[in-house]
C-alpha cells in the first residue's frame, strides 16, 4: 500500500507543457540577450570613423587620447 502513495511515485503524465513553457522563456531571453549585443556590436561598427575598424576594441578609447 505504500507503493501507492502519490509521494513515493512520479504522476502518470509528467508536466512536459511546464517544462516546454520553461525552455521556451530560456531560450526567448538567450535570443533578446544576443539580439541585444548583436545590436550594440553593429551601432558601434556604424559610428566608427572610416579609418578605423572593429579588429581591436580595446585600442578605441572616447576620452581624445
Amino acid at each position: 500500500m505504500a507503493s501507492d502513495s502519490p509521494s513515493s511515485s512520479p504522476p502518470a503524465s509528467p508536466p512536459s507543457r511546464k517544462r516546454q513553457w520553461w525552455l521556451f522563456g530560456l531560450l526567448l531571453i538567450v535570443a533578446i540577450v544576443l539580439g541585444w549585443l548583436n545590436l550594440d556590436a553593429w551601432v558601434e561598427k556604424r559610428d566608427l570613423p572610416k579609418g578605423k575598424s572593429l579588429e581591436a576594441p580595446g585600442a578605441l578609447s572616447f576620452d581624445g587620447s
